[in-house]
């Protein structure tokens, strides 16, 4: 499986370092790989960066993003770690990385997985073997995270098959897409289904629930 990183990166020097020690790592990277985002600094920056990275992952274009800890260019509208933040709280599951010349402070910041903090001057020097070590790492992530999501998909496409046009689906059914869009949510910012537009999903949950004891009370 082929795989594509997103870059946050304001030094186009760096992410051109970033990127090499990518390509030179992994079989599954290609000087094609890799979507640097535009970071042309403007008051609209956070909400059309935001917006972009939100449906890059809706359409999986890209299955792993590897933001720059400071941006310091940006300082005065965005900072990487405000990007992360939105990512973590948006989607997760995704994997998310930072590059950061000062990766104690990272790895201290409450959005910050200490696992995916590294240190950008090793990062950036594509024979050092803990650059290997890296994306090797990272190509685990983006693996395990295509596979998650590849099976959520298929369950909430073929959960949905049985509920739709289907008045007597039994309630079963509806409980356990629920709990697999709440899952799969974690992974993929989701867009309103049939379900979602047909019933409020807090009163569904409490019609499920009565549906259940009810069964229990006469079982």
């Amino acid at each position: 499986m082929t795989f594509s990183i997103g870059i946050i990166e304001d030094d186009k020097a760096e992410a051109s370092a970033i990127m090499l020690s990518l390509n030179e790592n992994s079989e599954q990277l290609n000087e094609n790989s890799f979507k640097l985002y535009e970071l042309k600094k403007s008051l609209d920056l956070r909400e059309r960066l935001f917006q972009e990275l939100r449906q890059d992952i809706i359409e999986n274009k890209v299955q792993c993003v590897m933001i720059d800890y400071k941006l310091d260019t940006l300082k005065e509208v965005l900072t990487g770690i405000e990007v992360v933040k939105y990512l973590h709280e948006e989607v997760p599951e995704f994997p998310v990385l930072i590059l950061t010349n000062v990766p104690d402070k990272g790895k201290e910041n409450d959005n910050a997985d200490p696992d995916k903090v590294y240190p950008k001057q090793i990062f950036m020097r594509p024979d050092d073997p803990k650059t290997r070590e890296m994306v090797y790492h990272i190509e685990r992530n983006m693996e395990r995270y295509a596979k998650r999501r590849a099976e959520l998909e298929l369950k909430q496409e073929q959960l949905l098959a049985r509920t739709a046009g289907n008045e007597d689906a039994e309630d079963e059914v509806y409980g356990e897409l629920l709990d697999t869009e709440r899952e799969l949510s974690k992974y993929v910012p989701i867009e309103m289904n049939a379900l979602d537009e047909t019933y409020d999903m807090e009163e569904m949950d409490k019609a499920l629930a009565a549906l259940q004891e009810y069964k229990k009370l006469l079982d």
